[in-house]
């Protein structure tokens, strides 16, 4: 998980070394700060990434530091792994996080918190299968946690499908349809509570 908004961001991706890539991410201006060169809205993160052959394992482990809100400091450990059949690719992730910016639709809970004091636990699956010339999956997400504030604990779960059509090396065509719900401590967030699709294209530049 990274932030939604990072600004001045600057990483580095080292050499492979038996399999293994390390990769350092490190950011200022953050959360909306309006100032470039911030004192206050910090990113750091450094990750492993082994990959073998259709076999991917990586790990990542990132904070996030907003002084200027007198907020948490937020923590996130993410394990992933990844095995390719032929034709079939298998994901599966976990993620711990505890904090105040884990999310973004916090800043619009329905109980008006800050989300301070938020620890959560979230786990991820998808199947993906080549087809047609480009790579259909099927995923599912899921995460529980508390907010220390008022004692309240929430859930939220997706499922979804998308259809990724490369169109050049860096551009491609995609296609998602997806439905997410969560518990009534979140009843009145749309981005949990609602069915999603969309088509559109991406490029990396």
């Amino acid at each position: 998980m990274t932030s939604d908004r990072m600004d001045n961001m600057v990483i580095y991706k080292s050499p492979e070394f038996a399999n293994t890539t390390v990769t350092a991410m490190y950011s200022n201006g953050i959360g909306g700060d309006e100032q470039k060169w911030s004192h206050n809205d910090h990113y750091y993160g450094i990750g492993l990434d082994f990959n073998k052959n259709e076999t991917v394992f990586s790990v990542m482990v990132e904070m996030y530091d907003n002084k200027d809100l007198n907020a948490d400091k937020t923590y996130l450990v993410t394990l992933g792994g990844q095995q390719g059949f032929g034709d079939w690719t298998f994901w599966a992730g976990y993620q711990y996080a505890k904090g105040s910016q884990m999310m973004p639709a916090w800043k619009a809970a329905p109980t008006g918190l800050s989300a301070s004091g938020v620890t959560q636990h979230a786990v991820t699956a998808a199947i993906g299968y080549m087809v047609f010339g480009g790579e259909w999956k099927l995923q599912g997400n899921y995460a529980h946690g508390k907010v220390n504030e008022d004692n309240q604990k929430y859930n939220i779960y997706s499922v979804g499908t998308v259809y990724e059509y490369p169109l050049s090396m860096r551009t491609q065509l995609y296609a998602y349809a997806g439905y997410g719900k969560a518990n009534k401590y979140l009843k009145n967030d749309g981005d949990f509570n609602s069915w999603t699709a969309c088509l559109g294209i991406s490029h990396n530049f």
